[in-house]
């Protein structure tokens, strides 16, 4: 008789554990930032405990919590952006985000943006949200006005399947299905190249998506030309408001 294949059995072939290099030999100092270190202690408390010691419904309540982490992101850096705590380390929100966070000040507001996207649904009763950025400028970007009944009709799109919701799945409930562009290939120089890249990286886009906007311009969007004068009042207004 055929052996039945349990189906909570797990293959350990694959299951490397993240903390491995923790405990090889290396001659490389860690770094002491304050963040890094909390995450190894989060990383070495987790690795010392057994089966019996884990709680699975605390266990899903942190994964919930830290898949969110993006929205405290958001919460906070409004905050350094409103109340100007960069003064004694920058000039401008721009250069604070760039030299301390690491980011484009215009991925950190998206990053705002998204949050209030969250917290809007939250105070609507949802429940199941937008799990990142991505989702969230999705949702944004095609809901028409309407945030709580664009959400609610992705959700109802994915009914029983909620891991299937992705930012481009979210379009496609709100817009619809788009025939796939045909690709073709355009030789350019390296200047060039480095020219589009950073201009799409300023505007927090891809190349592709910055060329189309530029020379196509796309549905429910503003006029390119008027968002690039914008963008740079905006910088022009932050850069005033710095000074002040």
């Amino acid at each position: 008789m055929p052996k039945t294949k349990d189906p909570y059995k797990i293959d350990r072939s694959f299951l490397t554990p993240p903390t491995q290099s923790l405990y090889q030999d290396h001659d490389i100092a860690i770094s002491s930032a304050d963040w890094i270190q909390d995450l190894l202690e989060d990383a070495v408390e987790l690795d010392n405990q057994i089966e019996g010691d884990f709680d699975l419904n605390y266990l899903k309540f942190r994964i919930f919590s830290n898949e969110f982490a993006f929205v405290r992101t958001g919460l906070i850096t409004f905050k350094i952006k409103v109340f100007k705590l960069y003064k004694n380390k920058a000039k401008s929100f721009k250069q604070f985000c760039e030299d301390h966070l690491h980011k484009t000040h215009w991925m950190v507001d998206k990053i705002i943006r998204a949050a209030k996207v969250v917290i809007d649904l939250i105070v609507a009763g949802f429940e199941v949200l937008p799990r990142n950025e991505g989702q969230c400028r999705a949702l944004m970007a095609h809901c028409e006005g309407d945030l709580t009944l664009a959400w609610q009709q992705v959700l109802d799109d994915h009914e029983g399947m909620l891991y299937k919701i992705t930012a481009k799945s979210i379009k496609r409930s709100l817009v619809g299905e788009e025939e796939e562009p045909k690709m073709e290939t355009l030789v350019v120089t390296a200047m060039l190249y480095a020219a589009i890249w950073k201009a799409a990286q300023l505007q927090g886009m891809k190349p592709i998506e910055y060329l189309e906007e530029l020379f196509l311009g796309k549905q429910n969007c503003d006029n390119f030309a008027q968002k690039i004068k914008q963008k740079r009042w905006e910088d022009d207004l932050e850069n005033l408001t710095d000074s002040a």
